[in-house]
């Protein structure tokens, strides 16, 4: 699985950069693990990323699950299908 922080783009950053990066890191059948641990308090741009994020992929037939916790990552969703979804090959 690979990893993307949301930290990055809540503080700057557009949600066209947001989907680029994870156009970057979409790879055939790999999960994205979109990590928010880093932001301390969700504002309301963090908010209107994920509902934006969410909206664009799952018509489309991907998924974006709240996870929680895991070694590694402490709040995470994770976009299942999305390399699929965005035609990216492994």
């Amino acid at each position: 699985m690979k990893k993307l922080d949301l930290g990055q783009f809540c503080k700057r950053g557009s949600f066209n950069d947001l989907m680029g990066e994870v156009r970057g890191l979409a790879n055939g059948k790999d999960d994205i693990a979109v990590d928010f641990s880093a932001v301390d308090k969700p504002d309301l741009r963090c908010v209107q990323l994920l509902a934006s994020l969410k909206k664009t992929i799952e018509p489309s037939g991907a998924k974006m699950s709240y996870e929680g916790v895991s070694p590694g990552l402490r709040d995470y969703f994770v976009l299942t299908g999305i390399g699929e979804v965005l035609g990216v090959e492994a």
